[in-house]
């Protein structure tokens, strides 16, 4: 919406001062000015001890950028074309997450044995996922079929402080995108 552009653009200027590249997201930390997801990430992850083992430093690196790729596709459809997930999940995905599912292996997460941002990231994906297989209009269970990943989410939701988020007044299931998105 027109409003929506507006609000960023009003807003955009200020940051200009602050951040070298403003762009959505952005952080504002103290000193710290930063846009780009995955750079945002990685500055919460050193912040709060979630980067993982330095041994699996490179994997953290690789989830977070496939992840970007692998939400990408499905957030593209979810603005241009909501229904064409229907072939996507039926087609697509299954492929995809068996990839997944092999980088998991035995692994409680995807890159070592603690939470990292990266699993957060990828969770997150898989609860987009989820919640647009179960759309009526979707109607797939791909995920469903991937016992090893439904149980990486089990553990992500488990954690004392996903837990805490999820009662917080801070959750929000939905939207998963903007207004101008087909799905929300």
């Amino acid at each position: 919406t027109p409003g929506y552009k507006k609000m960023w653009f009003d807003k955009k200027p200020e940051l200009d001062q602050a951040i070298c590249f403003p762009n959505l997201p952005y952080m504002l930390d103290g000193g710290v000015a930063l846009a780009q997801s995955n750079t945002i990430l990685r500055y919460i992850g050193r912040k709060f001890d979630l980067m993982g083992d330095p041994a699996s430093a490179h994997l953290v690196d690789l989830v977070l950028d496939q992840t970007a790729d692998f939400d990408g596709e499905s957030t593209g459809r979810c603005y241009r074309d909501f229904l064409s997930m229907k072939p996507y999940c039926q087609e697509e995905l299954v492929g995809k997450l068996e990839h997944w599912t092999r980088l998991l292996g035995s692994k409680p997460f995807m890159t070592c044995d603690r939470v990292t941002v990266a699993d957060l990231k990828i969770y997150e994906t898989l609860r987009k996922l989820r919640l647009i297989e179960q759309q009526p209009a979707i109607g797939t269970a791909t995920l469903q079929r991937f016992p090893a990943l439904l149980a990486f989410m089990d553990r992500v939701e488990a954690l004392p402080a996903m837990q805490a988020y999820f009662k917080s007044g801070s959750f929000m299931e939905r939207p998963l995108n903007n207004v101008h998105a087909q799905f929300k």
